[in-house]
């Protein structure tokens, strides 16, 4: 994660040794500024992270990993409800392990979407969680996630709310403005699940796959004035049958900073390979790929402009927009 200072900040976790969480920040110069050891009771998937002005988000949530149960010829990633879960708040640039903790409801937080300070200390927190039924839940046997919000206090140390903006939409990938990360943010993207079922023809694992088809937009606090609530969906643009989402949104700002712009790679799936969306086509042509570049404040209208690819793109799901001055 690149802050507003051009640190990076690298949350890292490790399943075999304490601390199994680690925090890396880098200078601009890719110079190592601080590291921390953060410990936490088990080795967790530690998939995500976010930042504010001065934390770094840490998700102790109980998806384990442990390599032992290899040796049991079992998946090593595992839920285990009984680890509880918590979020933590590592203070910017510690060299030792100073996070405050917060207890929460268990479940699985894969991918957070953003996190920012109040006037009065307290830290929301934002992001997609699931509550899996089994200890093989969301990576062998999928389980959906929602939109939640957590908003804990640093000074007293209490969880002050938690709860689900929305239980009607399952989604993946939540996204938002470059700009607003760690800052209060009026919307979140994401992708629904709008299909899931297996077995998958081609991989063992996960069995269960899961299309990905619509584009939506939540809003994350409540206006007054419109009348929408937090959690309410104010944007979603349905892909064309057959053709599903093969990257996250990818958020990119306007020139001249007048709203957003979201990228998103589309693949043609034809009918008779739909239960096997990751398989690499066979027959040239049968499968295509498009870029859809659709305006952020109108989804419904659909995209602005669509390019066509020149193959076929497979499930890749994470994506990323760089200017061009950063790739030089």
């Amino acid at each position: 994660y690149r802050s507003r200072t051009n640190e990076r900040v690298h949350v890292s976790y490790n399943s075999v040794a304490r601390p199994f969480v680690r925090v890396d920040t880098f200078a601009e110069n890719w110079k190592l500024a601080s590291s921390v050891g953060v410990d936490v009771p088990a080795p967790v998937m530690v998939h995500d992270a976010v930042l504010t002005d001065h934390y770094v988000v840490i998700l102790d949530f109980p998806l384990t990993i442990r390599p032992r149960r290899f040796l049991s010829n079992s998946f090593p990633v595992e839920y285990e409800a009984e680890h509880k879960a918590r979020i933590g708040l590592t203070p910017r640039g510690a060299i030792t392990d100073d996070t405050k903790w917060f207890d929460v409801e268990p479940g699985v937080v894969l991918h957070a979407a953003n996190a920012y300070e109040r006037e009065d200390g307290t830290v929301v927190v934002h992001g997609f969680k699931s509550i899996p039924s089994g200890s093989s839940s969301y990576i062998l046997d999928y389980t959906p996630s929602f939109l939640y919000e957590w908003v804990v206090d640093p000074s007293s140390g209490k969880t002050l709310n938690e709860r689900c903006l929305n239980a009607d939409v399952l989604v993946e990938f939540p996204q938002v403005e470059d700009k607003v990360s760690g800052r209060k943010a009026a919307a979140v993207y994401g992708l629904v699940s709008t299909s899931i079922g297996g077995p998958m023809l081609q991989f063992k694992t996960p069995e269960v796959g899961v299309l990905l088809d619509d584009v939506v937009k939540f809003a994350l606090e409540d206006d007054e004035i419109s009348g929408v609530t937090a959690g309410d969906v104010i944007g979603r643009f349905e892909l064309p049958e057959h053709w599903h989402s093969v990257s996250e949104p990818t958020i990119v700002t306007k020139t001249g900073d007048n709203g957003v712009y979201v990228l998103v790679v589309a693949t043609y799936v034809p009918p008779d390979n739909e239960r096997d969306h990751i398989k690499v086509a066979t027959t040239k042509g049968s499968m295509k790929s498009q870029l859809l570049v659709i305006d952020g404040d109108c989804l419904l209208e659909g995209p602005v402009t669509v390019v066509d690819l020149p193959y076929h793109v497979n499930y890749g799901l994470h994506s990323l927009f760089l200017d061009w001055d950063k790739m030089k």
